[in-house]
């Protein structure tokens, strides 16, 4: 048996990671959407997680997309 995956689907998840930027360790806060139809990725960090940050990396992750 096969795994296949409806087109339109799409897994998403967010997180924190130690990141190094300019020498510098500090906490990132990143953005994973996984599409797995196309297998198609889209992964973006931000130095916090807001609310305000929320609708704009679900935009930005779909614009990138197309």
């Amino acid at each position: 048996m096969l795994l296949s995956h409806p087109a339109g689907h799409a897994q998403a998840d967010s997180g924190e990671a130690h990141v190094v930027i300019g020498s510098v360790e500090q906490k990132a806060h990143f953005f994973a959407l996984d599409l797995p139809h196309s297998d198609a990725c889209y992964v973006r960090a931000y130095p916090a997680a807001t609310t305000e940050a929320f609708p704009f990396v679900y935009r930005a992750a779909f614009s990138e997309a197309e």
